[in-house]
């Protein structure tokens, strides 16, 4: 009898646990995604209040101390997001140090310099220029009119682009006039076809005159794709020869 109570004891047991057991399984899919859905609605408002944040630093931040207008902040906001102020702060000073006003830090156009490192990314730049003839005056009319100075590498444009114009002219002031002129293309500018196009100018004997205008006037024609020059270049030997 004693063993009889205890296996209906222990099936009946069982038998409620199992019950019990499916149910939760029935219920967890159900269980699982209410708890995702609450977990994903706190993490998406959590995150549009972190970014609506941050959108209210930049905008504030570009008015009040890079004056911009309000509307033009608004509109740079969506292009760049400032977290805090450490960084872009020793981005002004650098530029206020080196003389750029109050005008030309206000030029949106060179926004995104604000998350650069201005140790590593800009002031070297601003001493190259130094380096190659430009005067301290100089400097902030090239870097606040053509902000794409600053932007490219140093190592992997600037210089070959200076070496290049320098390889066609051994006067100073061309070069440096040929930087400046140019200096607004370089965002687009590609140095390696214009070192080979330069060279296909040189090996036609074109005059360094022209050469030195084609730079400063058309940097977007003397930099474009090698392959496309040389075609043009050929083309007009040819109409050259037939006239």
């Amino acid at each position: 009898m004693l063993n009889f109570m205890t296996a209906r004891l222990f099936v009946s047991r069982t038998c409620i646990t199992r019950n019990r057991v499916g149910f939760l399984h029935l219920n967890a899919s159900h269980i699982f995604n209410s708890c995702y859905s609450v977990v994903k609605s706190f993490e998406s408002a959590h995150l549009k209040h972190k970014q609506e944040g941050n959108e209210s630093f930049t905008v504030s931040y570009l008015v009040n101390s890079c004056g911009l207008s309000c509307k033009a902040a608004i509109q740079a906001s969506g292009k760049i997001t400032l977290r805090e102020p450490d960084k872009p702060n020793l981005v002004l000073i650098l530029f206020r140090s080196n003389g750029l006003s109050e005008t030309q830090i206000s030029i949106k156009n060179w926004l995104n310099l604000l998350l650069a490192n201005p140790e590593m990314i800009i002031l070297p730049k601003m001493r190259f220029f130094l380096s190659i003839g430009f005067s301290s005056s100089e400097i902030p009319e090239l870097t606040s009119s053509s902000p794409a100075v600053l932007s490219r590498s140093l190592e992997k444009f600037l210089i070959p682009f200076y070496e290049a114009t320098k390889s066609v002219s051994n006067y100073d002031g061309i070069v440096l006039t040929a930087i400046k002129h140019s200096s607004s293309k370089f965002h687009t500018c590609h140095v390696q076809d214009l070192v080979a196009n330069l060279k296909v100018l040189r090996e036609h004997g074109v005059p360094e005159s022209s050469v030195s205008m084609m730079l400063t006037k058309f940097t977007g024609a003397a930099s474009m794709k090698h392959a496309k020059f040389v075609e043009y270049a050929e083309f007009a030997v040819e109409l050259e020869s037939n006239l």
